[in-house]
């Protein structure tokens, strides 16, 4: 599954994007909410902390795209993103050595 970035015709100016894939939207309609209707971009440029942003490369939760979109949408001195080949939801659970490893990482860093 490849998720796409698409035009939110909700947004101001038609400029929003959101992510959008079969199992994005249903997962949404699921919880009552519509496709787009939660986008903190903005907001997040102004984060004055470091983030680490882990992705598991076969999510069915949040897709990869979601998490880029997302690390793209922080400021980039402020942020790290890893992507977990073969891993879903649980980066964690998945592949724990490297998802550790990434944590002790990014903290030692900090």
């Amino acid at each position: 599954m490849r998720a796409a970035l698409s035009p939110d015709p909700s947004g101001p100016g038609g400029d929003t994007a959101r992510i959008d894939t079969p199992r994005y939207r249903t997962a949404l309609l699921r919880t009552g909410q519509r496709t787009g209707g939660m986008d903190f971009r903005n907001a997040l440029a102004g984060l004055p902390c470091p983030v680490l942003v882990m992705a598991g490369d076969q999510d069915p939760v949040s897709p990869v795209a979601f998490s880029e979109t997302l690390a793209a949408s922080l400021p980039p001195d402020r942020v790290r993103f890893e992507r977990f080949a073969e891993c879903g939801h649980g980066v964690f659970g998945d592949a724990p050595d490297q998802a550790f490893a990434v944590l002790r990482d990014f903290i030692q860093a900090v």
